[in-house]
């Protein structure tokens, strides 16, 4: 009978050793797609280990003291990589402007912006102003600040619709 045991034990002794043997291989080859995972890490810039939030500070900074447009120079932001254009197009703060006014993004940078407050720099001719101030009118309770620019036609358009029209938030109205 204790030969019968001593073969269970060998049996047993083999497989714990087996095991062990496959354990051992098993953490180096996860040291070494830790190891390998890291190296991949370190090697990118510096300004994609920044969170998000600090981005999308950096790009606002950059389109707001460039010399161009400001979503100009959002576009070319977001053609340095597949990153930075998302960051861009997913970050409704970086879709707040409304400065020298480009009818065809008035709609886009009301969609991207979400609930995020608005800042209007308005100056254009009385059509194109006329255009902009039916599409922002009905979002006024976004607006952070709003400069308007306009002519006298304009400005009696304004004063008429801005009648009645609720801005909660604004801070700043230029005429």
């Amino acid at each position: 009978s204790s030969s019968g045991s001593d073969i269970g034990f060998s049996v047993l002794d083999r497989e714990i050793e087996l095991l062990s043997e496959t354990l051992c291989i098993v953490e180096t080859q996860i040291q070494s797609r830790i190891f390998a995972a890291k190296k991949r890490r370190n090697s990118l810039p510096s300004i994609h280990r920044l969170p998000t939030e600090i981005l999308v500070e950096i790009f606002n900074s950059v389109a707001k003291d460039g010399r161009f447009y400001y979503y100009r120079w959002l576009g070319k932001l977001s053609l340095v990589c597949k990153l930075w254009a998302t960051i861009i197009d997913q970050s409704p703060a970086l879709w707040t402007e409304f400065d020298q006014y480009d009818p065809r993004l008035v709609d886009k940078i009301i969609a991207k912006s979400g609930n995020c407050s608005l800042s209007l720099c308005v100056s254009s001719s009385s059509q194109r102003g006329r255009y902009l101030l039916e599409r922002l009118l009905p979002i006024a309770y976004r607006w952070k600040t709003a400069d308007f620019i306009m002519d006298a036609q304009d400005k009696e358009f304004l004063q008429t619709y801005l009648e009645g029209v609720s801005a909660p938030k604004l801070k700043r109205l230029g005429v």
